[in-house]
């Protein structure tokens, strides 16, 4: 694998980034950081990152087959999201985002999935010992694809399963080819996700109440290697692994008909996050926590916040100090709007809060972002 440089583009300056490591290894302390800065194991939904990352005990929406593949069964239609998320906290990775895109269909046996996820580094300068100015481009970048089918066993428990693949590639633009710029890839990484939901709904006068406890255990699989050539040793990285605990409880105003707006419905989360892998040696780097609350108003907007604490030092936080994220979404139920179609858009917002430490390294950003649109045809289309 080959260093690289990444040019500033305020004022020409570079710094170095090693092949494996692209994602600001060099500011980052610990290894289990380092390990879930890629595509499989970065949340990109506007509306899950807003609420603190905390979805795994959440049911109905197609972004929880990244924490829990049991929460699309209860998914109805058809409904597709566009998503994406900043990774430029500094100016010299002002290409570097993640993107993904899902979509979820309901049949008569199952709830299925598909996605596609991928952290794109941008253009990057190949240099050697002998030619540190460069001797060409490469665009490097890292995707997970994967398909998800989920079922409800009995009333109130879901089941999901997720296979999916992971590779990272380093993909030349242009120059130097003959000159050491070459195309390395990983093997791909062949995986499985697995969940369980269950999901207590009950009635009191005006109001609903609903229950969720999910567990999921991911990234369970092969390992992405990568025959480095050129003498260098060959490399096998194992995937993060996860195990996932959440819950969550909402309490609405019933809306006096199904096709009416529901007037107002609260949602609390929360969510544990442990990694697995018995390389990351130290257990006190291994827990990760998350918690949100939404309010949503007639079904229309909704006003998003949320916290995360991890016990690393990173970007996204100092150890044991829960670091804020706040959002905001829209949704237009056009068959509860005067549309004829159960058509639905939507669109949600959210903002990361980061850790302020790194203005040594100059232009330093306090926040970064996540956005997501989709659209959504709910009603059954296949029976």
């Amino acid at each position: 694998m080959h260093p690289f440089k990444a040019a500033s583009p305020t004022d020409g300056s570079s710094h170095w980034l090693f092949g494996g490591l692209l994602l600001a290894a060099p500011f980052i302390a610990t290894s289990t950081a380092m390990a879930q800065l890629n595509s499989l194991t970065t949340p990109i939904d506007g509306r899950t990152v807003a609420l603190g990352e905390s979805f795994t005990g959440m049911r109905g929406d197609l972004a929880t087959m990244f924490y829990n593949p049991a929460g699309i069964a209860g998914i109805e239609g058809i409904h597709a999201t566009y998503s994406q998320r900043s990774m430029d906290w500094i100016s010299y990775l002002s290409d570097f985002r993640y993107s993904s895109i899902q979509s979820v269909v309901q049949t008569p046996i199952a709830v299925f999935g598909a996605f596609y996820n991928r952290l794109s580094y941008g253009e990057l300068t190949v240099s050697s010992p002998t030619s540190p100015e460069g001797i060409g481009k490469t665009s490097p970048y890292d995707q997970t694809l994967g398909v998800t089918g989920a079922i409800t066993a009995f009333p109130g428990f879901d089941l999901g399963l997720s296979v999916k693949g992971f590779q990272y590639v380093d993909l030349p633009t242009g120059g130097g080819g003959g000159q050491g710029v070459t195309t390395n890839s990983t093997s791909w990484a062949v995986m499985v996700d697995v969940g369980a939901l269950y999901t207590l709904s009950l009635a009191s006068g005006p109001f609903s109440h609903d229950l969720g406890v999910g567990a999921s255990l991911q990234n369970f699989g092969s390992n992405a290697v990568m025959s480095a050539g050129n003498g260098n040793p060959t490399v096998s990285e194992q995937p993060a692994r996860f195990l996932r605990l959440g819950v969550s409880y909402s309490i609405a105003i019933v809306s006096p008909s199904e096709n009416s707006l529901t007037p107002c419905r609260l949602t609390a989360t929360g969510e544990y996050r442990n990694i697995l892998n018995t390389q990351y040696s130290a257990n006190g780097e291994r827990d990760y926590y998350g918690w949100g609350v939404e309010l949503w108003g007639f079904e229309i907007l909704a006003l998003r916040a949320g916290w995360f604490l991890s016990n690393v030092d990173w970007i996204y936080g100092t150890a044991g100090e829960p670091k804020a994220r706040y959002g905001a979404g829209v949704h237009l139920p056009m068959h509860k709007l005067g549309l004829s179609v159960p058509l639905a858009i939507r669109a949600d917002y959210a903002v990361i809060k980061l850790r302020d430490a790194y203005g040594w390294l100059g232009d330093t950003k306090s926040s970064l972002n996540a956005f997501t649109i989709g659209v959504s045809y709910e009603g059954n289309v296949l029976e």
